[in-house]
């Protein structure tokens, strides 16, 4: 039976929280999901639209924890949604 030699600090309820993306209610989204004119001269600069609604929903997790999260595409689907609908509304 090999044993673990590696050290656990943090459970993984605590790994989840710090690596995760954050818990947003609607106005934090406003807040963090909202660009500044670098940020807004930057995204302009991305051609497609799904990449920019991304770029912007990573910039805010990393406005609310200054740590670099890789989150799937489930845990921050309504965040893709809420800035894909809010920041670059798709014109008819």
């Amino acid at each position: 039976m090999p044993s673990e030699k590696r050290l656990k600090i943090l459970t993984e309820a605590e790994i989840a929280d710090l690596f995760g993306p954050p818990t947003l209610n609607s106005n934090d989204q406003r807040f963090f999901f909202a660009l500044n004119e670098i940020e807004l001269t930057q995204c302009r600069k991305i051609r497609r639209r799904d990449q920019r609604c991304m770029l912007v929903v990573l910039l805010g997790y990393f406005k609310v924890k200054p740590v670099i999260l890789s989150p799937s595409y489930h845990q921050i689907k309504r965040h893709i949604k809420f800035v894909c609908s809010k920041c670059f509304p798709v014109l008819a």
